[in-house]
Protein backbone atom coordinates (compact mmCIF):
# COMPACT_ATOMS: atom_id res chain seq x y z
CA UNK A 1 0.00 0.00 0.00
CA UNK A 2 1.35 3.26 -0.69
CA UNK A 3 2.61 5.73 2.26
CA UNK A 4 0.58 8.69 2.00
CA UNK A 5 1.41 12.12 3.87
CA UNK A 6 -1.26 14.76 4.81
CA UNK A 7 -0.28 18.24 5.76
CA UNK A 8 -2.41 21.41 6.64
CA UNK A 9 -2.52 24.52 8.20
CA UNK A 10 -2.98 25.03 12.08
CA UNK A 11 -6.06 26.85 13.15
CA UNK A 12 -7.81 27.86 16.94
CA UNK A 13 -10.30 25.35 15.78
CA UNK A 14 -11.22 22.66 12.76
CA UNK A 15 -12.91 24.02 9.93
CA UNK A 16 -14.04 21.99 6.86
CA UNK A 17 -11.08 21.38 5.48
CA UNK A 18 -9.33 19.58 8.06
CA UNK A 19 -12.73 17.94 9.20
CA UNK A 20 -12.46 16.11 5.39
CA UNK A 21 -8.91 15.47 6.07
CA UNK A 22 -9.44 13.53 9.01
CA UNK A 23 -12.14 11.94 7.69
CA UNK A 24 -10.20 10.67 4.27
CA UNK A 25 -7.20 9.60 6.85
CA UNK A 26 -9.65 7.53 8.93
CA UNK A 27 -10.97 5.97 6.03
CA UNK A 28 -7.70 5.45 4.19
CA UNK A 29 -5.99 3.59 7.21
CA UNK A 30 -8.75 1.53 7.21
CA UNK A 31 -8.02 0.62 3.60
CA UNK A 32 -4.30 -0.53 4.47
CA UNK A 33 -2.57 3.10 3.52
CA UNK A 34 0.19 4.59 5.85
CA UNK A 35 -1.13 7.77 6.31
CA UNK A 36 0.79 10.32 8.39
CA UNK A 37 -0.39 14.23 9.27
CA UNK A 38 2.89 15.05 10.88
CA UNK A 39 5.72 17.09 9.19
CA UNK A 40 6.68 15.99 5.79
CA UNK A 41 10.26 14.45 5.59
CA UNK A 42 10.63 13.44 2.36
CA UNK A 43 10.40 9.71 1.16
CA UNK A 44 6.55 8.85 0.41
CA UNK A 45 4.82 7.79 -1.92
CA UNK A 46 2.45 11.11 -2.12
CA UNK A 47 2.50 14.25 -0.38
CA UNK A 48 -1.45 15.36 0.15
CA UNK A 49 -1.76 18.98 1.10
CA UNK A 50 -4.97 20.69 2.22
CA UNK A 51 -3.39 24.28 1.89
CA UNK A 52 -6.82 26.05 3.52
CA UNK A 53 -5.48 29.62 4.58
CA UNK A 54 -1.30 29.92 4.39
CA UNK A 55 -0.16 28.67 1.09
CA UNK A 56 3.16 30.04 1.23
CA UNK A 57 4.38 27.56 3.98
CA UNK A 58 3.88 24.64 1.36
CA UNK A 59 6.48 26.23 -1.37
CA UNK A 60 9.41 23.94 -0.17
CA UNK A 61 7.04 21.30 -2.02
CA UNK A 62 7.81 22.86 -5.13
CA UNK A 63 11.02 21.41 -5.39
CA UNK A 64 9.99 18.10 -3.59
CA UNK A 65 10.92 14.83 -5.62
CA UNK A 66 7.45 12.97 -4.69
CA UNK A 67 4.28 13.33 -5.97
CA UNK A 68 2.21 16.31 -4.92
CA UNK A 69 -1.44 16.50 -5.03
CA UNK A 70 -3.56 19.15 -3.68
CA UNK A 71 -7.15 19.64 -1.92
CA UNK A 72 -7.72 23.41 -3.24
CA UNK A 73 -10.65 24.02 -1.09
CA UNK A 74 -10.74 27.02 -3.13
CA UNK A 75 -12.75 30.22 -4.38
CA UNK A 76 -12.77 33.80 -5.58
CA UNK A 77 -14.34 36.43 -7.41
CA UNK A 78 -14.31 36.14 -11.53
CA UNK A 79 -14.91 39.77 -11.65
CA UNK A 80 -13.08 41.48 -14.93
CA UNK A 81 -11.08 43.49 -12.70
CA UNK A 82 -10.07 40.56 -10.01
CA UNK A 83 -9.28 38.69 -13.18
CA UNK A 84 -6.64 41.47 -14.32
CA UNK A 85 -5.07 41.16 -11.02
CA UNK A 86 -4.90 37.39 -10.61
CA UNK A 87 -3.44 37.25 -13.68
CA UNK A 88 -0.96 39.69 -13.63
CA UNK A 89 -0.25 38.40 -9.70
CA UNK A 90 1.51 35.41 -11.48
CA UNK A 91 4.23 36.74 -12.79
CA UNK A 92 5.58 38.59 -9.45
CA UNK A 93 6.77 35.73 -7.82
CA UNK A 94 10.84 37.01 -8.16
CA UNK A 95 10.11 40.06 -6.51
CA UNK A 96 9.71 41.34 -2.90
CA UNK A 97 5.99 41.40 -2.28
CA UNK A 98 5.01 42.85 0.45
CA UNK A 99 0.83 42.55 0.57
CA UNK A 100 -0.38 39.57 1.75
CA UNK A 101 -3.12 38.54 -0.50
CA UNK A 102 -0.78 38.80 -3.28
CA UNK A 103 2.23 36.75 -1.58
CA UNK A 104 -1.06 33.76 -1.24
CA UNK A 105 -1.95 33.84 -4.50
CA UNK A 106 1.21 33.60 -5.91
CA UNK A 107 2.04 30.38 -3.72
CA UNK A 108 -0.99 29.31 -4.63
CA UNK A 109 -0.60 29.34 -7.95
CA UNK A 110 3.66 27.94 -7.83
CA UNK A 111 1.71 24.70 -5.30
CA UNK A 112 -1.61 24.37 -7.85
CA UNK A 113 0.99 24.23 -11.51
CA UNK A 114 3.65 22.07 -9.45
CA UNK A 115 1.08 19.88 -8.33
CA UNK A 116 0.33 15.93 -10.40
CA UNK A 117 -2.87 16.07 -9.77
CA UNK A 118 -5.62 19.10 -8.00
CA UNK A 119 -8.73 17.99 -6.11
CA UNK A 120 -11.84 20.46 -5.96
CA UNK A 121 -15.07 20.26 -3.80
CA UNK A 122 -17.36 21.17 -6.57
CA UNK A 123 -17.13 21.77 -10.10
CA UNK A 124 -17.86 25.09 -9.99
CA UNK A 125 -14.59 25.15 -7.78
CA UNK A 126 -12.71 23.29 -10.76
CA UNK A 127 -14.37 25.99 -13.25
CA UNK A 128 -12.61 28.69 -11.04
CA UNK A 129 -9.54 26.91 -10.35
CA UNK A 130 -9.33 26.64 -14.54
CA UNK A 131 -9.90 30.50 -15.08
CA UNK A 132 -7.94 31.80 -12.27
CA UNK A 133 -4.49 29.83 -12.28
CA UNK A 134 -4.85 28.47 -15.93
CA UNK A 135 -4.87 24.87 -14.84
CA UNK A 136 -5.48 21.92 -17.64
CA UNK A 137 -9.04 20.67 -16.78
CA UNK A 138 -7.99 17.49 -16.73
CA UNK A 139 -5.42 17.92 -13.93
CA UNK A 140 -8.42 18.71 -11.85
CA UNK A 141 -10.57 16.17 -10.37
CA UNK A 142 -13.85 16.69 -8.52
CA UNK A 143 -13.85 14.25 -5.26
CA UNK A 144 -17.74 15.69 -3.45
CA UNK A 145 -17.40 16.63 0.08
CA UNK A 146 -18.89 13.65 2.20
CA UNK A 147 -21.28 13.21 5.40
CA UNK A 148 -19.00 11.81 9.08
CA UNK A 149 -19.48 8.25 10.09
CA UNK A 150 -20.39 9.80 13.38
CA UNK A 151 -23.49 11.75 11.68
CA UNK A 152 -23.99 8.92 9.84
CA UNK A 153 -24.04 6.50 13.05
CA UNK A 154 -26.16 8.82 15.34
CA UNK A 155 -29.83 8.20 16.45
CA UNK A 156 -32.05 11.31 15.54
CA UNK A 157 -33.22 13.74 18.69
CA UNK A 158 -36.71 13.03 19.01
CA UNK A 159 -37.14 16.40 21.09
CA UNK A 160 -39.69 18.75 19.57
CA UNK A 161 -37.99 21.93 17.45
CA UNK A 162 -36.45 24.12 19.93
CA UNK A 163 -36.86 28.38 19.53
CA UNK A 164 -33.78 28.73 17.70
CA UNK A 165 -32.06 28.83 14.64
CA UNK A 166 -28.33 27.75 14.20
CA UNK A 167 -25.02 28.68 12.77
CA UNK A 168 -21.54 26.71 13.15
CA UNK A 169 -18.83 28.11 11.56
CA UNK A 170 -16.24 30.93 12.32
CA UNK A 171 -17.16 33.68 13.79
CA UNK A 172 -16.27 36.26 10.72
CA UNK A 173 -17.78 38.75 7.95
CA UNK A 174 -17.37 35.84 5.25
CA UNK A 175 -19.85 33.45 7.44
CA UNK A 176 -21.94 36.61 7.85
CA UNK A 177 -23.80 36.00 10.95
CA UNK A 178 -24.83 39.36 11.32
CA UNK A 179 -27.50 38.30 8.56
CA UNK A 180 -28.63 35.06 10.51
CA UNK A 181 -28.92 37.31 13.46
CA UNK A 182 -31.07 39.53 11.45
CA UNK A 183 -33.40 36.56 10.27
CA UNK A 184 -33.29 35.46 14.08
CA UNK A 185 -34.71 38.91 15.46
CA UNK A 186 -37.74 39.05 12.46
CA UNK A 187 -38.54 35.71 12.97
CA UNK A 188 -38.63 36.07 17.02
CA UNK A 189 -36.24 33.53 17.67
CA UNK A 190 -32.67 32.75 19.42
CA UNK A 191 -29.99 32.39 17.26
CA UNK A 192 -27.59 29.75 18.52
CA UNK A 193 -23.78 30.24 17.73
CA UNK A 194 -21.24 27.78 17.45
CA UNK A 195 -17.67 28.48 16.19
CA UNK A 196 -14.30 30.35 17.13
CA UNK A 197 -13.99 33.87 17.14
CA UNK A 198 -11.76 34.73 14.06
CA UNK A 199 -12.58 38.56 14.10
CA UNK A 200 -13.13 39.89 17.76
CA UNK A 201 -14.07 43.22 16.65
CA UNK A 202 -16.80 41.66 14.04
CA UNK A 203 -17.86 39.34 16.60
CA UNK A 204 -18.72 42.87 19.39
CA UNK A 205 -20.63 44.67 16.67
CA UNK A 206 -22.29 41.77 16.39
CA UNK A 207 -23.64 41.65 19.94
CA UNK A 208 -23.96 45.34 19.83
CA UNK A 209 -26.55 45.20 17.39
CA UNK A 210 -28.19 41.57 17.91
CA UNK A 211 -27.10 40.91 21.71
CA UNK A 212 -30.88 40.47 22.30
CA UNK A 213 -31.46 37.12 20.22
CA UNK A 214 -27.80 35.55 20.05
CA UNK A 215 -26.41 32.93 22.38
CA UNK A 216 -22.68 32.32 21.86
CA UNK A 217 -21.92 28.24 22.77
CA UNK A 218 -18.29 28.31 21.69
CA UNK A 219 -16.43 25.96 20.21
CA UNK A 220 -17.94 22.10 19.83
CA UNK A 221 -16.43 19.21 18.62
CA UNK A 222 -17.64 18.37 15.17
CA UNK A 223 -19.81 15.16 15.28
CA UNK A 224 -20.30 15.07 18.81
CA UNK A 225 -23.26 14.46 20.16
CA UNK A 226 -24.22 17.95 21.39
CA UNK A 227 -23.65 19.08 18.32
CA UNK A 228 -25.57 17.00 16.39
CA UNK A 229 -28.51 17.23 19.33
CA UNK A 230 -28.01 20.92 18.78
CA UNK A 231 -29.03 20.51 14.33
CA UNK A 232 -31.45 18.33 15.11
CA UNK A 233 -33.49 20.68 17.29
CA UNK A 234 -32.85 23.67 15.51
CA UNK A 235 -35.50 25.30 13.32
CA UNK A 236 -32.89 25.60 10.41
CA UNK A 237 -29.31 25.86 10.24
CA UNK A 238 -28.16 29.05 8.38
CA UNK A 239 -25.07 29.78 6.35
CA UNK A 240 -25.05 32.96 4.38
CA UNK A 241 -21.27 33.56 4.16
CA UNK A 242 -20.08 34.77 0.99
CA UNK A 243 -18.82 31.65 -0.56
CA UNK A 244 -18.53 27.92 1.12
CA UNK A 245 -17.37 24.78 -1.24
CA UNK A 246 -19.76 23.41 -0.34
CA UNK A 247 -19.60 23.81 3.53
CA UNK A 248 -19.73 20.66 6.05
CA UNK A 249 -22.36 22.32 7.98
CA UNK A 250 -24.88 22.58 5.25
CA UNK A 251 -24.47 18.89 4.32
CA UNK A 252 -24.57 17.71 8.45
CA UNK A 253 -27.84 19.61 8.44
CA UNK A 254 -29.36 18.59 5.57
CA UNK A 255 -28.64 14.88 6.39
CA UNK A 256 -30.58 15.45 9.65
CA UNK A 257 -33.14 16.52 7.85
CA UNK A 258 -33.13 20.59 9.04
CA UNK A 259 -33.71 22.98 6.41
CA UNK A 260 -30.45 24.80 5.19
CA UNK A 261 -30.40 28.76 4.32
CA UNK A 262 -26.96 29.04 2.46
CA UNK A 263 -25.38 30.55 -0.32
CA UNK A 264 -25.03 29.52 -4.40
CA UNK A 265 -21.65 30.73 -4.57
CA UNK A 266 -18.89 28.13 -4.05
CA UNK A 267 -20.62 24.91 -5.38
CA UNK A 268 -23.33 24.53 -2.47
CA UNK A 269 -26.43 23.94 -4.93
CA UNK A 270 -24.42 21.27 -6.75
CA UNK A 271 -25.15 19.26 -3.27
CA UNK A 272 -28.36 20.15 -2.08
CA UNK A 273 -30.24 21.13 -4.98
CA UNK A 274 -33.73 22.17 -4.38
CA UNK A 275 -33.65 21.25 -0.97
CA UNK A 276 -31.78 24.64 -0.01
CA UNK A 277 -32.93 28.34 0.20
CA UNK A 278 -30.03 30.16 -1.26
CA UNK A 279 -29.42 33.97 -0.95
CA UNK A 280 -26.30 35.88 -1.06
CA UNK A 281 -24.52 38.93 1.12
CA UNK A 282 -24.14 40.86 -1.59
CA UNK A 283 -27.76 41.19 -3.01
CA UNK A 284 -31.32 42.20 -0.88
CA UNK A 285 -31.97 39.22 1.30
CA UNK A 286 -36.21 38.75 1.21
CA UNK A 287 -36.44 37.83 5.26
CA UNK A 288 -40.22 36.95 4.46
CA UNK A 289 -39.42 34.59 2.04
CA UNK A 290 -37.00 32.54 4.36
CA UNK A 291 -39.22 32.77 7.11
CA UNK A 292 -41.88 31.38 5.25
CA UNK A 293 -39.16 28.81 4.05
CA UNK A 294 -38.61 27.38 6.95
CA UNK A 295 -42.26 27.42 8.77
CA UNK A 296 -43.87 25.62 5.99
CA UNK A 297 -41.18 22.94 5.10
CA UNK A 298 -41.87 19.77 4.15
CA UNK A 299 -38.92 18.63 2.29
CA UNK A 300 -37.32 17.21 5.14
CA UNK A 301 -36.92 13.31 4.39
CA UNK A 302 -35.99 14.06 0.69
CA UNK A 303 -33.06 16.92 1.62
CA UNK A 304 -32.11 13.72 4.44
CA UNK A 305 -31.78 11.38 1.01
CA UNK A 306 -29.97 14.03 -0.88
CA UNK A 307 -27.20 14.35 1.22
CA UNK A 308 -27.35 10.74 2.88
CA UNK A 309 -25.66 10.61 -1.39
CA UNK A 310 -22.71 12.33 -0.56
CA UNK A 311 -20.82 9.47 1.68
CA UNK A 312 -16.92 8.80 2.40
CA UNK A 313 -16.97 5.14 0.59
CA UNK A 314 -17.65 6.67 -2.52
CA UNK A 315 -15.28 9.49 -1.90
CA UNK A 316 -12.56 7.30 -1.02
CA UNK A 317 -13.46 4.88 -3.73
CA UNK A 318 -12.63 8.12 -5.98
CA UNK A 319 -9.55 9.12 -3.99
CA UNK A 320 -7.55 5.91 -4.04
CA UNK A 321 -8.25 5.45 -7.79
CA UNK A 322 -6.70 8.81 -8.34
CA UNK A 323 -3.55 7.94 -6.61
CA UNK A 324 -3.69 4.54 -7.98
CA UNK A 325 -3.07 6.91 -11.34
CA UNK A 326 -0.32 8.82 -9.94
CA UNK A 327 3.06 7.63 -11.04
CA UNK A 328 6.28 8.56 -9.45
Amino acid sequence: MKKISFLTDLHKSIGGCQIQMLNWKEHLIKLGYNVTSDAYLGGTDIVHVFPSTYPQQYEYLIDCKDPVVVSTNYWAELSPLRMVGYHTAKYLHQFPLQLAGVKNHVARHRLFHRAQILIANSIAEKRTLTNVFGVKPEKIHVVKNSISSAILAATYDASERADYILQIGSISSRKGQRYAAELAKRLGVRLVLIGSIMDVDYFQDLKAEYGAVIDYLGVKENGSREMISLIDRSLACVLISKWETPGIVNLEAASRGIPVITTQTGGCEEYLGEYAFYCEQNTEIDYSAIIDYILNDTKNQQRRDRALSFNYKSAIEHLVSIYDGISS
